[in-house]
C-alpha cells in the first residue's frame, strides 16, 4: 500500500470516524463511520467478502440485504452492501458497506451501529458514505510543475 494514496469522504460525517487499525472503535457505540486503507485492489470478491464480514462477533452470522453497484458522487465506481449481524433470532448490527474501486486500488467505508439507529440515518448514511474520493497528494515532488507553482 501507498501510505500517501488515502481515501477521503468529503462529507463531514455527523458520526465518530474511525480508521482501521487505529484501535479506536467502540462496538457499543449507537452508530460509527468506520474508514479502511486503500489497499492494492487485487481480487474485488475476496476484498468484498473480508470487508463485508469484518468484525463480525463470535456466535453471530452476516446476512446480506442488498447489493448494488453504482457510481460515488464523484464518478468511481462503488458496490453498496447493506447487511446485519445476527445473534440467535436478534439483529444485532446494521451495516451499510461502500467498497470503492479506484483504478488499481481499492478502499471501503462503513456505517455501522445499532439497527434502528442506522435504519434512522440511513438517507444520510448513504449521501456521506457516495462522498468519498482517493487522495493522491503526496508531499514530495513529483512534477516540475509544482516548483513553478502550476500544480
Amino acid at each position: 500500500m501507498d501510505a500517501s494514496v488515502k481515501l477521503v469522504i468529503e462529507e463531514l460525517s455527523p458520526w465518530p470516524v474511525h480508521f482501521v487499525g487505529s484501535g479506536t472503535y467502540d462496538p457499543r457505540m449507537e452508530i460509527s463511520l468506520i474508514i479502511t486503507p486503500l489497499d492494492e485492489l487485487l481480487n474485488p470478491r475476496t476484498f468484498r467478502e473480508r470487508v463485508v464480514s469484518s468484525a463480525l462477533p463470535a456466535f453471530s452470522r452476516l446476512e446480506v440485504l442488498s447489493d448494488e453497484r453504482g457510481m460515488s458522487r464523484y464518478e468511481w465506481p462503488v458496490e453498496i452492501v447493506e447487511s446485519q449481524i445476527v445473534e440467535g433470532k436478534t439483529v444485532i448490527e446494521s451495516r451499510i458497506n461502500v467498497l470503492y474501486t479506484m483504478l488499481e486500488w481499492s478502499a471501503a467505508a462503513i456505517v455501522r451501529g445499532q439497527p434502528a439507529r442506522v435504519a434512522a440515518e440511513r438517507e444520510r448514511a448513504l449521501r456521506v458514505l457516495m462522498s468519498g474520493r482517493p487522495d493522491w497528494s503526496r508531499p514530495e515532488i513529483i512534477a516540475i510543475a509544482q516548483l513553478r507553482g502550476d500544480a
